[in-house]
Parts: structure tokens; sequence; C-alpha cells
């Protein structure tokens, strides 16, 4: 499994074969075995993209339309999948490093681009919906009177207790050897923004505090729903499915399940790889070296057999 992690990382290469939509595996119909392997499968994609530099454009020009404003953990992936599903292009963990560099610009201290020019970047480069909760730009969505969705949990404390278990990801991207990737340095300040500050209130130095956590999920709903007018503003729950989503968005209702991906047992898998990499990346070169040297090996004795078995060709000697 390890040498398998390098090579996918290093290599680019998914060595896993597809066993999820986008997003991840359904908890609702997965197995545990395959919810595994999709968490595993995300981690590996994330981490090849930190060595993927481009930043590409993924469809057609358009502009922002849609903006998804809850906290992470209260189904933002489902209903990142639900979007594609209808037909968006929205813009969520896995398209991350792709926006690494507007990311960068957004939170340089020196001469920051402005929320609008961010926006418009966003639409430029092909999404026409994105999940970010950053407060400058749920304004600018209201300026534009764009919809906007705030994805809720039934329990304060469910939301801290689950978000608990999310974070440390963080830990692992500010650690060798992701912190590292370019694309990496230059997604820190905003993920620092919308993993610690917003949560806990702007208390960031207790984000790994239960009761900071609660509050803080209060706050932001309120915030949010002080800023948004009514009539721009859905609250979302993924239990309820896609008749208020659709309706919200005018669009109509698809004839499969709501989807509900990144569930516990997916979460744990994506932690446990990074894991896994952060622990292990010392003997990265000495894997390598391993294996050129066995490798060289390998051709020697073919060369030295070749030779052992090769019969001259020639005119036959009469006696």
């Amino acid at each position: 499994l390890f040498s398998l992690l390098v090579a996918s990382c290093l290599l680019k290469v998914h060595f896993l074969p597809s066993v999820a939509g986008a997003g991840g595996a359904d908890s609702s119909t997965a197995s545990a075995p395959r919810r595994i392997l999709s968490g595993i499968q995300e981690a590996l994609r994330f981490m090849s993209q930190m060595l993927d530099n481009e930043q590409t454009q993924v469809a057609t020009p358009t502009e922002v339309k849609v903006c998804v404003v809850g906290l992470g953990r209260t189904g933002s992936t489902s209903i990142y999948t639900a979007l594609r599903h209808l037909g968006y292009t929205p813009l969520h963990d896995p398209e991350r490093m792709s926006v690494s560099d507007l990311m960068a610009a957004l939170f340089r201290t020196d001469d920051p681009m402005s929320v609008d020019a961010f926006a418009s970047e966003l639409g430029r480069r092909g999404f026409d919906a994105a999940l970010y909760y950053g407060y400058d730009f749920v304004e600018w969505c209201v300026r534009n009177e764009r919809k906007v969705i705030l994805t809720v949990r039934d329990d304060a404390t469910k939301w801290a207790e689950s978000w608990l278990r999310a974070v440390p990801i963080l830990s692992f991207l500010e650690g060798r050897p992701f912190v590292w990737a370019r694309p990496v340095q230059e997604i820190l300040p905003s993920m620092r923004y919308v993993c610690k500050d917003i949560p806990t209130g702007g208390r960031p130095e207790k984000y790994d505090d239960l009761d900071t956590l609660v509050e803080g999920y209060r706050l932001h709903n309120a915030k949010i729903r002080e800023m948004v007018p009514h009539d721009l503003l859905l609250e979302f729950n993924a239990k309820q499915g896609w008749e208020p989503l659709c309706n919200f968005l005018g669009k109509d209702t698809p004839q499969i399940s709501f989807p509900h991906v990144n569930d516990r047992i997916v979460m744990r898998a994506i932690l446990s790889t990074f894991c896994v990499v952060s622990w292990l990346w010392p003997f990265f070169p000495l894997l390598l070296l391993l294996a050129l040297i066995k490798f060289t090996k390998a051709v020697a004795r073919r060369s030295t057999r070749d030779e052992s078995i090769a019969v001259p060709i020639g005119p036959k000697k009469v006696k």
C-alpha cells in the first residue's frame, strides 16, 4: 500500500479504480469497504493535485450564479455532488488546488485581489457555483443578487464533534512534506481563515475547543441570515432531499436519490492516508533508491543470461 501511495503521488496516477461518482461514495448505498476505498482515492487525488502547478480552465467561461456558504461538515460535499448532478460546475475541495493562485491573491497582505476580481476570475475559469463562506464573498453574492445556500446540521454540538474529526487535515497540510508544495502554500492562508477563524467566531487559538465551535457555528449561521435577504437565501439540510434545492434553483428534480457523501468513514480514510504519508515520507528517497538498485540488478542479470545462451550464427565448418 505504501509503495502504491508513493507511485500515485509521484506519477499522478490514480491506481485505484473509480469507486464512486463525483464527491465520493454515497453512504446510503455504498458498503464500508467501498467508502474506505473512496476516501483513500480522494486523498490520493488531492495529493496528486499538489504536484500539479497548472491552473486550468475546467469549463466554458461563465459567471458565478450560486454560492454555498455553510461551514464544512454541514453536508457541503453532498450538495457539491448534487449541484454537479444538476449541471453546475462548482468549486469545492477537489478543485481548490486549481485555483490556488486566486486564493493566494485574495489573501495576500500586500495589495490583495478584490473579491469582485476573484469572483470574475472563477467564472472565467468555468465555475458557476462556489462553496466558500468568506464574509466578503457573501457580501459580493448579496450585492450581485446571487442565490445563496446555507447548509446546516440538525444539532450544533453534533456538527462541532464532526468538525473536530475533520480539522486535523489542516495540520497535515501545514506539515512536511505537503507544505513544500507551492499550491498548498498558496491556499494555507484561506484554509486557516475558513477552518480556524470563522468556525471559532474569530478566536482561532480555540479551534479545537468544542464549546467555542458550537458557539461559532451558531454565530456564523446567524450572520449569514442577517447578511442575505430572505428571497436570495435557502437554508438547507441534506436530509431534505432534492425538492427544496431544485425549487430554489429552478431545476427539474433528478430521478435519483439525493447524494449523501463524505461521511465519517470516508473522512477517517482520508485522514489516515494523509497520516501514513506524513509519517513515512522520509523513506521516499530510500524506497526509490532501492527500487532503482533492484531494477539495475534485474537488467544486469537479464543481460548476462542472454549472453550465456546466445548461439553464434555463421556457416558450418566442413571437415
